[in-house]
This record gives C-alpha cells, structure tokens and sequence, in this order.
C-alpha cells in the first residue's frame, strides 16, 4: 500500500505538468464597445464586422452571441479580405452555442492567421448546424470599421468582437525537471524490486 502513494502522487504531478500546457493568456488587439443594447439575427448574411488590426496576425475571435431559441447551435467565424463578399482568409473552429443570454463565444484558428496591420479585415460569423443565434451590437461606431447586417452598412452601431493572439506557454523547466526526477525515482524503485 506505501508503494502505491508515491506513484499516485508521480502521475498527480505528470498530469497537472500537462494540465498547464493547454492553459494560454489572450493579448487583444481590437475590440469594438462593451455596451450591448440590441443583436442582430445571423440568418440575414451577410452580416458582420469590419476591423482594422494594429498586429499582424490573430488565432482568436471572440463574438458576443446567444440563442434565437432553445436548441443548441454550432457557429463558425470567416475572416475575408477588404470587403464582406472578399476572399476567405481563414474559418475559425466551430463553436456550440447553448445559452440564450449574450455570452462570450470564443473561436480559435487551427494556425496564426496573417494579417496586414493598418488593412481593414471582416469577421462573418456563421451557422454551421442547429437553429438560429444572434450576434449583440452597440449603439455607437467602432472607428476602426462599420457593422454589415443583411449586405448593408449599419452606421450607427458595431458588433461586439474582439480579435487577437491567445499565447499558450511552454511548460516550465521546474515542472518539466519535476517530471523528469519523479519518473527516474519511479524506473529506480521498479529496478530495486526486482533485485
């Protein structure tokens, strides 16, 4: 029974050593108001938002969105070039969404998306499967770009997103020399049971 609390708490140390790798920390580069007054349904495409980035590149969207109606909804998120209708430039992952309540809805990219800083970039979120979602908006501009709702320029309102880098850290060198002894001590142990 003594044997078995060092391996217990050899594995608890291994798996939180890989815990921390998937945690990350979100550097914002635009966001439009936080104030949300009204939201826009996302059946009428296009709709959207345009974005001026001062870095340049993004791997994180996040969309401020809820539910039409109770069943959950999977959306996904285009980045297009210049124009709503411009070329795709990158998807995003989907994203469930199951709350009828304005949420933060995070999209990551699958690769850093390259982005020229000072260019005006789109964001379009769309519905992949499910029912209906709504994007909430401001009643006040984004200076860095106009919201499109069903193809036309909303001027008077933005939707609320923001765009940057989610940088997710290497585990350190003390939990990576942690696990290191921990297993030597282990492979040892295992050596000296069976002289």
């Amino acid at each position: 029974m003594n044997s078995m609390k060092p391996n217990f708490l050899l594995f608890l140390l291994v798996a939180h050593s890989f815990d921390l790798h998937g945690q990350g920390t979100f550097i914002v580069d635009q966001q439009s108001s936080r104030l949300l007054d009204a939201a826009s349904n996302l059946q009428y495409q296009p709709i959207g938002q345009f974005f001026t980035p001062a870095t340049s590149s993004l791997n994180t969207v996040v969309l401020e969105l809820s539910l039409l109606q109770t069943a959950n909804v999977s959306v996904y998120v285009n980045v297009r070039s210049s124009t709503f209708d411009g070329s795709i430039i990158a998807s995003s992952l989907p994203t469930l969404i199951q709350s009828t309540s304005p949420l933060p809805a995070t999209f990551s990219f699958a690769t850093d998306v390259s982005l020229q800083p000072g260019s005006q970039y789109f964001l379009q979120a769309l519905v992949l499967s499910g029912g209906q979602a709504r994007w909430w908006e401001s009643f006040g501009p984004y200076s860095g770009g106009a919201e499109i709702y069903n193809g036309h320029v909303v001027p008077y309102s933005a939707l609320w997103f923001q765009e940057g880098i989610t940088i997710v850290p290497e585990p350190s060198a003390l939990w990576l020399s942690m696990a290191g002894a921990g297993g030597m001590v282990f492979w040892r142990k295992r050596l000296g049971s069976r002289l």
